[in-house]
């Protein structure tokens, strides 16, 4: 019997999420600048994505990021809690799940299991495929749009928002 291990390709670099976070109210302030801009909007930090069993991972530039927490449950709030989703893993066949996200509220990196996968996935799957924010019932199919990766890492956009707002 040959055992499959889930593998995530890109092993995220800790020194980019951070950056992202310990400036994420910049990042926040001016979302619109980077979800209109495709240098900024396409900006990939490693470790940003979804995986999913049986049907590997897929990135999730910064643009697409802020539409999800802004629109789905990539943003978690409850009454003590607030942890901004970066990353999910798991399986669409039984839901389970694992996220990965921060903690605003105590500036921490956190691990925690949200709602089913699915309702967490397609939402993200569909504005990669066609620029919008979907549910199961809304997969799109068919062809991608074009999606160019920036040359810009997280710290040049930190410093290009920066220069903007000088």
């Amino acid at each position: 019997m040959k055992i499959n291990e889930v593998v995530i390709a890109e092993t995220p670099k800790q020194q980019h999420l951070e950056l992202l976070f310990k400036h994420l109210d910049l990042i926040l302030n001016n979302k619109e600048i980077i979800i209109n801009t495709p240098e900024f909007y396409n900006v990939q930090i490693r470790g940003i994505g979804i995986c999913a069993m049986y049907m590997g991972s897929t990135n999730i530039y910064l643009g697409d990021l802020l539409k999800l927490w802004n629109e789905t449950e990539w943003l978690y709030a409850d009454d003590n809690k607030k942890y901004y989703t970066y990353f999910i893993g798991g399986s669409p066949l039984t839901g389970n799940n694992k996220r990965k996200g921060w903690d605003i509220i105590n500036k921490q990196f956190v691990e925690f299991s949200g709602k089913n996968f699915i309702n967490l996935a397609f939402p993200a799957w569909n504005l990669i495929k066609t620029g919008k924010i979907g549910y199961p019932k809304q997969m799109a199919v068919g062809i991608s749009q074009k999606r160019n990766k920036s040359i810009l890492s997280i710290i040049s956009l930190i410093r290009k928002l920066k220069q903007i707002l000088d």
